[in-house]
């Protein structure tokens, strides 16, 4: 009877386990797969925002796919990954080595700018939406 209590508990602990990876698991990828549009502040001289976007590399593509801002927006592009990677968004004068860097921006166009990781398996670019 004990030894069926200790296999039992066993097998509910390691349940409990996996549920607790499955939804760590989810949340990340719904951090990754969704454009984050996070307004850290406002100008109360003007309507622009500052914007915070969580850039990161998940097998081998930058994330998010998309950024919008508003032109005026001051954009901080908050990057974290564990590779090493080459990011680029040429019209805003980002060209660098990030891994653990931000970088912030003023929008001062609009349009549509893609954004590069030249280091990534996957060379498909993000854009950045200033409308």
């Amino acid at each position: 009877m004990k030894r069926k209590n200790t296999i039992l508990g066993i097998l509910i602990l390691v349940l409990i386990l996996l549920g607790i990876l499955n939804l760590m698991w989810l949340a990340d990828n719904n951090d990754i797969e969704d454009s984050i549009k996070l307004t850290a502040g406002h100008n109360n001289l003007a309507n622009n925002e500052v914007k915070i976007v969580h850039m990161t590399i998940h097998e081998g593509r930058v994330y998010p796919y998309t950024i919008e801002a508003n032109k005026g927006d001051t954009l901080i592009i908050s990057f974290a990954s564990h590779e090493n990677a080459y990011l680029t968004l040429e019209e805003f004068g980002i060209s660098d080595y990030v891994k653990e860097n931000n970088f912030e921006v003023i929008l001062d166009k609009q349009g549509v700018f893609p954004y590069y990781c030249l280091d990534c398996e996957n060379k498909d670019p993000g854009y950045l939406i200033v409308n």
